[in-house]
């Protein structure tokens, strides 16, 4: 009863999120129609972080190291996410004042899929069922997208969708004052995604990430 709950109630959040997303798009009906496409995927990113978190919660002899190694592995398997990943690779820190690299209609529903990898991971840290240490290995990805002008341009700061990225703004706010109080590198700070967007702060305001870390 517990997992169903959980698993109903990380669902329910994507879903609230993509909706608004969707009420609020002043996009064409081809965009919705990809937007669609993206809610599958984002469901499809919530459904199976929770299975591979409950996998390791089912098997006694699953360590907390092997459910890290096969988050890693469900990063990396992921050929969309990979890519996107390079993209990021290559436009980092500097080189952001570049041409974009993202330039189909393809990059922006993979770029809101890596996005999407991230988000379900709010509320099962706020729920205390994974601790921001856990995740940590995870830590170079999260930013390298999160704290990237070109992936904040197109998606994370954009006024329509910003309600779409309530956990992602939430877990930044917690993993990066993480990272600091353990003496941790944020990356990509010149382009920090708490400057970027006026909203982040009355997002995040009531957020005490003393509570979570």
């Amino acid at each position: 009863m517990r997992t169903n709950r959980l698993t109903l109630f990380v669902v329910l959040m994507v879903l609230i999120g993509l909706v608004l997303q969707f009420r609020s798009s002043k996009d064409s009906l081809t965009d919705k129609l990809l937007l669609g496409i993206d809610v599958m995927a984002k469901l499809a990113t919530a459904g199976g972080l929770i299975g591979l978190v409950y996998q390791v919660k089912r098997d006694k002899d699953l360590t907390e190291a092997n459910f890290v190694v096969l988050l890693n592995q469900n990063f990396i398997t992921n050929e969309n996410i990979s890519r996107i990943y390079n993209l990021l690779e290559e436009s980092k820190n500097d080189k952001q004042k570049d041409e974009n690299l993202f330039k189909f209609p393809d990059d922006i529903i993979d770029m809101a899929n890596y996005l999407s990898f991230f988000g379900p991971f709010w509320g099962l840290i706020e729920r205390g069922v994974v601790h921001i240490s856990t995740i940590d290995i995870l830590a170079y990805r999260f930013f390298l997208a999160t704290n990237n002008r070109f992936m904040q341009d197109e998606l994370l700061c954009r006024s329509e969708k910003v309600e779409a990225w309530r956990n992602i703004y939430l877990l930044h706010k917690v993993w990066q004052a993480y990272r600091y109080q353990n003496n941790l590198h944020v990356w990509q700070e010149k382009s920090d995604l708490s400057k970027k967007d006026p909203t982040y702060s009355n997002i995040t305001k009531e957020c005490q990430p003393t509570n979570y870390i």
